[in-house]
């Protein structure tokens, strides 16, 4: 998991990415591949994620799942989650994968 600064240290941060990595990160029942990105730079990842989360508020975000016939992040699959409704999103997916 990387997140940005967030927030917490750039004025462009819509959220606290750091502190909703951690939260999710302790939710997540297997290790997933997620990046946190306060903004559109994406500034912490230097290629796209199989899994992006983008804030669009406080402790809110986007979930993009990583597509090569999509730019940018990817194909978005939510709008305006939780992390916790984001935590329990991949977690479904994650079982639905292994089954």
């Amino acid at each position: 998991m990387v997140a940005c600064t967030g927030s917490a240290g750039c004025a462009k941060g819509l959220a606290d990415t750091k502190a909703d990595a951690l939260q999710l990160a302790t939710g997540l029942v297997a290790s997933q591949a997620v990046h946190l990105s306060g903004c559109t730079r994406s500034c912490a990842a230097a290629h796209v994620a199989p899994v992006t989360l983008l804030a669009v508020s406080p402790g809110r975000y986007d979930l993009y799942f990583r597509d090569a016939a999509h730019a940018g992040f990817g194909v978005l699959r939510a709008r305006d989650l939780t992390i916790e409704a984001v935590g329990a999103q991949l977690n479904a997916d994650s079982r639905s994968n292994i089954a």
